[in-house]
């Protein structure tokens, strides 16, 4: 009889357990930079301090595929999406956060260039904003 009960116990435990964790929810940042089709000197060094500051900052997260980076030309027809949601202009970095496959929070760090000239002032802008967006 204690045995019957016991395994009742431990198999009511593992379905608790199993189920807690399908209830989680999939959480994945996105970390988008928008470029013009045509880049100058600038533009390139620009965007090689964001990539730079990204691998750095979040080497493990994208390793692991929690954080995902890509470069975005915002001016080619089928990214007009993200100029119409983002509401783009010119070359900018957006992280934005995604729970089970809906978008729910983003960020436009449209300072970049304000740091343009300063790979540690670059790097901390982003890290900074990264930690808003984390805790929100």
């Amino acid at each position: 009889m204690n045995r019957k009960l016991l395994v009742s116990i431990g198999v009511i435990l593992l379905i608790a357990t199993i189920n807690s964790f399908s209830k989680e929810k999939s959480e994945n940042i996105k970390i988008m930079y928008f470029h013009a089709t045509e880049r100058c000197q600038g533009c390139l060094a620009l965007e090689g301090n964001v990539v730079k500051s990204v691998n750095e900052l979040y080497e493990t997260e994208l390793k692991a595929e929690m954080y995902n980076y890509d470069s975005i030309d915002f001016l080619a027809e089928e990214n007009e999406k993200f100029v119409e949601l983002y509401k783009i202009e010119t070359q900018t970095l957006i992280i934005s956060k995604v729970v089970d496959g809906k978008e729910v929070k983003w960020i436009n760090l449209d300072k970049i260039w304000d740091y343009a000239g300063s790979y540690p002032k670059m790097k901390k802008y982003i890290d900074r904003e990264m930690k808003k967006l984390l805790k929100s």
